[in-house]
Formats: structure tokens, sequence, C-alpha cells
């Protein structure tokens, strides 16, 4: 139990105010406890305010070429998949945000580039690249960071290998290195991110990861998405999904495009390569326009409503679009198997995927075989002018 003397007990300071004005001596004593007080509470928020900017975890960089640019910071690993956006001034940029733990961090370029950072609380980072080699970018960094970077320049100068070759080489890393959580990150690159993933093999490379890494959020988050990615291969059929559009209205598959194939694709207003997915689909819908059993469908990840529907203006996207506003937040993301932007399908008029993860060409190419019903043509009447309108 506290003891307080008496004169400077906060409950005392009001019903002993009479009698502390009539001893002065008192009152002096009194008023310097006070003030000792007041000195202790300000060095405590000062203290605590110097803590919380100390535990700000930095990130600063110089990528030649960029000049005025934009890029993307996000935890892809957590539940709410934090989206910071990096401006880039004369190649330059510095951020900084708070880190409890060692984390993947994704640094996400205009081009579809993507490139982790491993980052632990009140550590400082800087990059070093150049435009021409995103893939390759220097870090500032003796632990994860540095042995990311070397065996990435590795498996660069092994180019002349195929496919199977390469993955041998990043199997044998991840058990080599199983203590490292640069081992969590090209497990989900290499092999979780697949088209048609592995599943017995990603179980066993995260059953050689040591305990520590195990436990790691980013372990968890690949288990899961490849658990709902698992559901829909073996039922091949599309998740229930009801997005708002740009009038707030929540669109689905069942209402708004029953009896009808349905090409549906992610992407976002800040990926250059949207863009160019973006063209193929309006030749697309143009050279299918007179199918009534066809349909389109966009679904953004863009968290700037703004920045989505000037995207939409801007690609002239007249089909249908829509955006939660979530970003990689959306659990359509683990539910579609959705690891880059953008990603296409085809989907029949029951739900069943018929093409995954394609470009548009090879939607196109496929649509003949299944499209049937063409749009009966407006039947025209004449007016008591002469003149000819559609009915």
């Amino acid at each position: 139990m506290k003891i307080y003397k008496k004169s400077c007990h906060p409950a005392n300071w009001v019903g002993n105010s009479f009698f502390l004005f009539q001893n002065p001596l008192l009152l002096y004593k009194t008023l310097i406890d006070m003030r000792k007080l007041l000195y202790l509470l300000f060095a405590l928020a000062l203290f605590a305010s110097c803590r919380k900017t100390s535990d700000l975890a930095q990130v600063t960089g110089s990528i030649k070429g960029m000049g005025n640019d934009t890029i993307f910071l996000f935890d892809d690993y957590t539940l709410d998949a934090t989206l910071d956006t990096i401006v880039i001034s004369n190649d330059r940029f510095a951020l900084e945000f708070p880190v409890d733990t060692l984390k993947i961090l994704t640094v996400l370029f205009g081009d579809g580039t993507e490139y982790p950072l491993f980052i632990d609380k009140k550590q400082q980072l800087q990059i070093k690249g150049d435009t021409l080699s995103l893939p390759l970018l220097h870090i500032d960094d003796k632990g994860p960071n540095a042995l990311y970077y070397s065996f990435e320049k590795e498996l660069h100068a092994a180019d002349s290998l195929d496919k199977e070759q390469q993955l041998q080489l990043v199997e044998t890393f991840i058990r080599e290195n199983n203590t490292s959580i640069v081992s969590v990150y090209l497990i989900d690159k290499y092999f979780a991110r697949q088209k048609s993933p592995d599943f017995r093999k990603i179980k066993d490379l995260i059953s050689s990861l040591s305990g520590v890494m195990q436990d790691q959020p980013a372990v968890t988050m690949i288990s899961e998405k490849l658990t709902e990615l698992d559901k829909m291969t073996t039922s091949r059929s599309i998740p229930f999904f009801s997005l708002p559009n740009a009038d707030g209205t929540k669109i689905t598959r069942n209402n708004d495009y029953a009896d009808k194939y349905l090409v549906l694709t992610f992407w976002a207003s800040w990926s250059d390569t949207c863009a160019a997915n973006n063209k193929a689909l309006r030749e697309l819908q143009k050279k299918y326009d007179k199918f009534e059993d066809l349909g389109l469908i966009g679904i953004s990840l863009d968290v700037d409503r703004q920045a989505w529907l000037d995207a939409v203006k801007k690609d002239s996207l007249t089909w249908g679009q829509v955006c939660d506003l979530g970003g990689f937040n959306s659990t359509l993301i683990g539910q579609f198997g959705v690891h880059t932007l953008p990603t296409n399908y085809l989907v029949s008029p029951t739900g069943v995927v018929l093409l995954k993860d394609v470009s548009i060409d090879s939607i196109s190419n496929r649509l003949p075989i299944y499209l049937r019903k063409e749009k009966k043509p407006k039947s025209k009447r004449k007016t008591n002018t002469g003149t000819t309108t559609n009915k």
C-alpha cells in the first residue's frame, strides 16, 4: 500500500487549501513537491515520445532512373496488409514507420516488379539500385537482405538452367537456411505463387523450417491462401463475391452475370501492366460485342476511390467495375489465389473456372468455342416525319 504525505496527496490539495495559506512554510514545501511532480510527469512524457520515435524503422533510397514517381510499400503477410505510398523525388525517397518485430515487406513498382524488404524494429535500411535492374536492388544490411541479394544474384547468373533446375537451387537454399526469414519468402515466391502450386512440396518445405520461422505470420498467411486455393482447384468453381460498383450497388455473378461466360480481371490503377491489360480487354469487348452470353467485370485492388474512378475513365472501361477499397486486404485475394496484377479468369455460366491466370489473348482465342448467343438486332420503324428509329 502506498503512503502519501498528507500535504502532498492530490485529494488533500483542495480540502486543505485554507490551512496551507495560513502556513507559508508548509505552502512553500507543498509547491516544491508539486513542481517536482510536474517535472517528473514532463520527463516521462518526453521519454515516451522519444521512445516512440526511436522505435520507428526507416527506409531511405536512391534508384537511378526513377525520377519523380510513386511506388508502394505493403505488408502482404498480415491481415491488414498496410499499404504506404512512397513518393520519389529526383530518384530519392525516405520513409519511416512502426515495426514491432522482424517481418517481410514488399516494395511494388509500377511495372509490377516486387522486391522484398526484411526489416526489424528500429532498423534503418538504405536501398540503392537502377531501373534497369529492379529485381536486384542492393540494401545496406548484413542480415537477411544481404542473404537474399546474394542468392538472387546467383540465381540470375544461372539463367542458362531450366526452370526445374532453378527451383532445385531454391529448394536447396531453403533447406540449408531453414532458420532465415528469407527462406519463408522464397517458399512463397517460387512455389506458392505458381499457377499450379505443388501443395505437397510446399507443405514439406514449410515443415523443414525451424520452429521460429514456422511461427512467422507470413507462413500462416501462405498456408491459409493455399488452403483457399486448394478448395477452388478441387471444386474448379470461383468463390461467391458481392462487391460495390461506383454507385454503391452490390454486384454478384449469380445476379448480374447469370447464364454468361465471364471474363474476370483483378487490376489496380497504379499498375502499368494493368493499363496494357485493359487495352487488350477493350479490344476483346469490341471483337465479341455481338454476343449476349459474354460478360466482363473488373475487380480493382485500389484503396483510393478517386484514383480508381479516374483510371476507369482514362482507360475507357465501359464494362462492369467493382471495388471495395480494401486493396490487398480483400478476402478475395486469398480465395482466388491472386499473387500478381493483372490476373485474368474465364468463368463458365455455372461458375466453373475455364482459364486462370492467362493473358487476354488466350481468353480471346478460346471464346469462339463457347459463345453461341448473338444479340438480336434492334428492329427499326419509320416515324411520321420519315426518319428511321430503333425500336
